[in-house]
């Protein structure tokens, strides 16, 4: 029987990194891996949620789809160590490099680079 750090370390990789192979050998019997999901979703758009409120002028630079997508990454890069979001800043400066980064692709590719 594992032990509840075993279930907490495993629930939260499956959760927060879409990584289930560690949760399907806890989850009891007859438990579908798909029941996870409603688990992942809440705490995805709660995430996503909090940091559109904290970083509403990001979010308008960036826009809406390019935004979700970049906390996507950040949530699975830097899950959430309390019950609260205490990392919005990284956050902000990490989509603000991958903004910079995506218009450099752009650009090169619009100039025949790769």
């Amino acid at each position: 029987m594992p032990t509840l750090l075993e279930l907490q370390y495993a629930m939260r990789s499956s959760l927060v990194q879409d990584d289930d192979e560690a949760a399907s050998a806890l989850l009891a019997a007859g438990v579908a891996l798909d029941r996870l999901n409603i688990y992942r979703n809440t705490i995805v758009t709660g995430l996503t949620k909090s940091l559109r409120l904290s970083f509403p002028a990001v979010e308008r630079l960036v826009g809406a789809e390019f935004f979700d997508g970049a906390v996507r990454h950040f949530i699975a890069a830097y899950p959430p160590r309390a019950a609260y979001l205490e990392s919005g800043r990284r956050c902000a400066a990490r989509m603000g490099g991958q903004r910079r980064a995506s218009r450099a692709r752009r650009r090169a590719a619009r100039l025949g680079g790769t």
